[in-house]
């Protein structure tokens, strides 16, 4: 008979081979004993698939693959959670780096805590560009030093009963190309779940080292954020508190981001904010 597992790792990867295997390396060689691992190969056309085969060839049945053309993260991590048997759902994804104790202490904060799902924190894998820069300080000032509740989190580190992630429904199941992570979150809450947020739980995670790609997140994000809201007054406080952010984000960018980063941070605000209020006034789904 078949013993099935404590915790399934799910992992989304896209043409990213070169960075791949240090992802997966860090997470098959964990201290706890009770895991699969599944990799969801959103339709790559670089030699993932040739890696994907290896690990598996020298891992016998902890790695499992599951391939298709699924456009959206939160499509490709919900058909890793469809493939996945174990009793916890722990994400990650291919680009970060975890340390060997990473399943165990998640595990164990999350009892501790009494949590029904649990966010783990986050650290640069380098910090060489001013881009990688900005992204760092931009998610300590979102989510910061000190273990709480919170509403949201990113799905980097991130773990949750398998029972629970189905029972609400999972992430959309819609091509959302970002805040899945948030909406998962967002149904978590609705349904009377508690996410608590410990950073000291890391994993290492690779930013964006060009500017192109982080405003085009920033935009993305902005645009699909109205989507969130459940009714047209929660768009009308949404676009409020947008205004209030902008309108005030060159008295507060200093306390969060270094002075040689202040011209930077004060035009992803302009990016994110423009973005933010054309959305507010087109229906997408």
């Amino acid at each position: 008979m078949e013993i099935r597992p404590e915790v399934s790792v799910v992992i989304p990867t896209h043409n990213r081979a070169p960075i791949l295997r240090e992802c997966l390396d860090s997470v098959l060689a964990q201290s706890f004993e009770s895991y699969e691992v599944i990799v969801v190969n959103d339709a790559s056309t670089d030699a993932t698939r040739q890696i994907l085969k290896r690990y598996q060839q020298t891992h016998g049945g902890r790695i499992h693959v599951v391939r298709g053309s699924y456009g959206a993260p939160g499509l490709t991590r919900n058909a890793g959670a469809a493939r996945a048997s174990g009793n916890y759902l722990l994400f990650t994804d291919d680009d970060c780096r975890v340390p060997k104790d990473w399943i165990a202490t998640m595990l164990e904060t999350l009892h501790q805590r009494g949590a029904d799902a649990l966010s783990g924190g986050f650290e640069a894998y380098r910090l060489q560009t001013p881009a990688e820069r900005y992204q760092h300080y931009r998610m300590r000032m979102l989510f910061g030093d000190t273990p709480k509740w919170v509403h949201a989190a990113p799905v980097i580190n991130f773990l949750v009963p398998a029972q629970i992630f189905h029972e609400t429904g999972g992430f959309p199941s819609h091509p959302w190309e970002s805040l899945e992570d948030w909406a998962l979150c967002f149904r978590l809450k609705e349904a009377g779940y508690q996410i608590f947020y410990d950073p000291a739980v890391k994993v290492t995670h690779r930013y964006k080292p060009t500017w192109r790609p982080v405003h085009r997140a920033l935009r993305d994000t902005a645009r699909r954020g109205p989507d969130l809201c459940q009714s047209p007054l929660g768009r009308v406080v949404m676009g409020g508190k947008a205004v209030i952010k902008y309108g005030s984000a060159p008295f507060w960018i200093p306390c969060f981001f270094p002075l040689d980063l202040y011209i930077s941070a004060l035009y992803a605000e302009h990016v994110f904010f423009w973005a933010r209020m054309r959305a507010m006034f087109t229906k997408r789904r």
